[in-house]
């Protein structure tokens, strides 16, 4: 019996047809305040629905994949496939918690938090919601930046990274204002989704045709490229790395605190297990693709991101050049979740401020925000060891230990099937294990590139 099938909404199954009409009616009470509200409206279809969640969620953290898999070897894969597996249940759990107050539906995660313990619950909600997107925009502009970088470095082009970080942070400012609501991200999500799934086919096919560079001396543009002729060695397990490995796949895996939008802004909301399922399984499949081609073609060279392990050529440049484009489209979705959150807190809305005020408000608080957001970046500019630190602080808590937590407290331990107290409490130990001993390796890793960077 599947999640989708067995979980009881006030002790009927969930989306089932006999509690269709009750969650419909929570799903049209809560359309219209939101309408109200200038935010969700529900004008995406469950396609774009679709795209919107896999847009968001499958990106950046692929290029981390092979790297993780050479810390902690093959073991990694199977993490990944229950990662994957776990990925569906808490969304599914994150969206039903929203139908868990009798006569509305709660319109976002941090909503979730307090209904389920209060302004405390909402408080925590909130921080790590606003750690996450943080996190994640400062290493996209990371990203962004250092790859532009790397790419105009042969021709002759040497300004600083943090120049080209300043542009993508430009670039990502526009669309950011202008956007209101999750529904209009839908088509620069299919974009940003294409983006990634070109950059992986490309980097897993060079990974098996031409995993190597032809004989001679690593070239100065790309120290990180692996020799032809070098041994290249793997191994099943090596536990130590099983932390980093559970931070990494939080990251790449989570995206609970955007869920509740992306939800919201469906006409067809019972279609959300359907479209969580798919989703992960397009993302789940992508992951295990990237993983095992970088570690099998590069084994414990393998760098991160994986692009830097392959050779020069149109290809890899390809490869760049869309990512580039992923990253530049995903922050402004991903910041348009958290200035929701903030705007409906500050009753930044045309309701309380009118029209052009409201749009003055929005323009300058988003504006300082992605400021903010430029500013760290160009402050710590370590990719790898930034997606470290922040899957194990906040994604671990947003994708494994808040949404049972609010689940279990919402719902009650006697309303929920036995079976899905098992997968809350192997969630519960994942999520600790990534936050506690994945922060310690990812300071410690962001501390030796600090320093190794102020020693050259």
């Amino acid at each position: 019996m599947n999640v989708v099938d067995s979980a009881p909404v006030a002790s009927k199954e969930i989306y089932s047809p006999d509690a269709k009409a009750d969650i419909d009616m929570h799903s049209n009470a809560s359309t219209k305040a939101a309408d109200e509200d200038g935010h969700i409206k529900r004008t995406s279809s469950s396609l774009g629905a679709f795209f919107n969640m896999t847009g968001q969620v499958l990106g950046s953290g692929s290029l981390q994949l092979p790297y993780v898999l050479a810390r902690g070897g093959w073991i990694g894969l199977i993490v990944m496939g229950i990662c994957g597996l776990i990925a569906v249940f808490s969304a599914i759990i994150t969206i039903r918690c929203l139908h868990a107050v009798p006569g509305k539906r709660l319109l976002g995660f941090v909503d979730i938090g307090q209904a389920s313990f209060g302004k405390p619950g909402r408080y925590f909600a909130y921080f790590f919601h606003a750690l996450y997107c943080f996190g994640t925009c400062c290493l996209y502009i990371i990203l962004s930046g250092t790859t532009i970088h790397t790419l105009l470095v042969p021709t002759g082009v040497t300004l600083d990274k943090k120049f080209w970080m300043f542009i993508c942070t430009f670039i990502m400012w526009v669309p950011y204002v202008c956007l209101k609501q999750m529904a209009e991200t839908a088509i620069i999500s299919m974009f940003g989704l294409l983006s990634s799934i070109v950059v992986v086919l490309i980097a897993v096919g060079i990974a098996f045709h031409k995993p190597y560079l032809a004989q001679g001396p690593i070239p100065t543009d790309n120290p990180h490229a692996v020799v032809d002729g070098t041994t290249i060695t793997h191994m099943f397990v090596h536990w130590g790395g099983v932390p980093t490995a559970l931070a990494t796949f939080s990251f790449a895996f989570a995206g609970n605190a955007i869920y509740p939008y992306i939800e919201g802004s469906m006409r067809t909301p019972r279609h959300w297990p359907y479209v969580s399922v798919c989703a992960m399984v397009v993302i789940t499949s992508f992951y295990m693709l990237c993983g095992a081609a970088g570690y099998h073609a590069y084994g414990h060279l393998t760098v991160s991101p994986m692009l830097d392990n392959l050779p020069r050529g149109a290809a890899s440049v390809a490869a760049q050049i869309l990512i580039v484009i992923h990253v530049i489209v995903a922050v402004p979705v991903l910041m348009t979740s958290l200035s929701m959150e903030i705007e409906k807190s500050f009753k930044i809305t045309p309701q309380y401020m009118g029209k052009w005020k409201e749009r003055i408000a929005r323009t300058g608080s988003r504006t300082l925000l992605i400021g903010a957001l430029m500013g760290v970046s160009m402050a710590i500019p370590y990719f790898s060891e930034v997606m470290t630190l922040v899957g194990a602080l906040s994604t671990g808590c947003v994708f494994l230990i808040e949404p049972i937590l609010f689940y279990w407290k919402l719902y009650g331990f006697k309303r929920i099937p036995w079976w899905q107290h098992i997968v809350g409490v192997v969630m519960l130990c994942l999520g600790l294990l990534a936050m506690v001993l994945g922060t310690k390796d990812g300071a410690i890793a962001l501390r030796d590139a600090i320093n190794a960077d102020k020693s050259n």
